[in-house]
């Protein structure tokens, strides 16, 4: 299997947005022009733009593709906010972070779940019938 990776360039602002990819090039850029949520989309939509493929590799998998691209990340000034592979590191420190903001927001996230709970209460109802869901604990608490 073919991998790229590319660099959307804006000419006006220099930013740099690193990318890979296993499609044409330009079907994965015309992805990049209707995602909401990619940081790319910042330079696509001032229209002016280039498009670098840094490198074309032969990949096994799709593993090996996003480990070279966190390289190039990883050494490029670039706007990309998302990794593009996470290290047995990242994903522990990860779940360390999420138990301790849960610990030091326990009392306000059940508060927030009881809000929503009391908000939505019908439409909670009305999709565990829908789907014939059994829960214990579909009161907020």
């Amino acid at each position: 299997m073919k991998g790229i990776i590319y660099e959307i360039k804006c000419n006006e602002t220099n930013e740099i947005y690193i990318g890979s990819t296993t499609q044409f090039i330009n079907q994965r850029i015309s992805e990049h022009k209707y995602k909401t949520n990619c940081v790319s989309k910042q330079i696509i939509e001032r229209n002016n733009y280039s498009i670098n493929i840094l490198e074309e590799i032969e990949i096994i998998d799709i593993k090996e593709l996003r480990i070279k691209e966190q390289n190039y990340i990883d050494t490029t000034i670039c706007i990309n906010k998302m990794k593009a592979f996470y290290t047995d590191t990242d994903k522990n420190l990860s779940k360390i972070n999420k138990k301790i903001y849960y610990q030091k927001n326990k009392e306000k996230l059940k508060e927030y779940k009881k809000q929503y709970y009391q908000k939505n209460k019908d439409k909670i109802k009305q999709y565990y019938q829908k789907n014939k869901i059994k829960s214990n604990n579909i009161n907020g608490e």
